[in-house]
């Protein structure tokens, strides 16, 4: 579905894909046990619930979702992978407006006119994914700051993208393929060849307590590569 530059319909559009995803909930808890422990937070923060319209960004390959470690509010600190809780510095919203293609993705983990948005500190392949203070103009952001997304398959009945960056080229992945908690989220090579399966850098905006079938290796097959999921503000 391609996107129209209108911030109304988008605004539509983003509130109906969450209320889709919403409706494959069944039942929503925090997993008794982790592989590790989420770093501690500020002594002066919560736990605080995921809000509409922020969403989960979940990864096929480890069934996990992106955080900001520990709910810190430090600039340029890297964005990890952790088992997906309804916790705020788990929310994440793509926000478009300037550019009908591109994107800006901002952390629920502190608001304006604090807010923080994922970033890529350098244009090399290994690049560590951050968060940083989201530019003052949303109209124009940084070009570090500015994504696309490109489907990379519809496993399972979900839609599946690649998340590249427009400054570098280079996609969000999870570094070594890792399944663990705490697992850094650099930037890599956008595997975009048919018969080449690098899932780890496969995500999806999902509503919290969507439940998915992953970590998921999925079977190697076809491929498909078109203009992304297009989320919505």
């Amino acid at each position: 579905m391609l996107f129209k530059n209108n911030a109304s319909v988008a605004a539509i559009h983003w509130a109906l894909r969450l209320t889709v995803t919403a409706l494959l909930v069944v039942g929503f808890a925090e997993p008794a046990a982790a592989q590790s422990y989420e770093p501690a937070r500020p002594a002066s923060a919560t736990a605080v619930a995921i809000s509409s319209p922020y969403a989960w960004l979940y990864n096929f390959h480890s069934g996990k979702c992106l955080t900001v470690p520990g709910a810190a509010h430090a600039h340029g600190v890297q964005v990890r992978q952790f088992s997906c809780l309804n916790r705020n510095n788990l929310g994440w919203q793509p926000v478009t407006g300037f550019s009908g293609s591109q994107y800006f993705i901002r952390s629920e983990n502190q608001r304006k006119p604090n807010e923080q948005c994922l970033t890529v500190n350098r244009r090399a392949s290994g690049a560590a994914v951050v968060q940083e203070p989201c530019g003052k103009n949303p109209a124009n952001p940084p070009v570090s700051q500015r994504w696309q997304f490109i489907r990379a398959s519809d496993r399972h009945n979900y839609g599946w993208d690649l998340i590249q960056s427009v400054w570098s080229g280079f996609c969000v992945s999870i570094t070594n393929s890792s399944k663990s908690n705490n697992a850094e989220v650099r930037q890599s090579t956008c595997y975009r060849t048919k018969g080449t399966l690098h899932t780890n850098g496969w995500f999806i905006f999902v509503a919290p307590g969507t439940k998915l079938p992953c970590p998921c290796a999925g079977p190697r097959g076809p491929q498909t590569f078109g203009t992304g999921i297009r989320m919505k503000r």
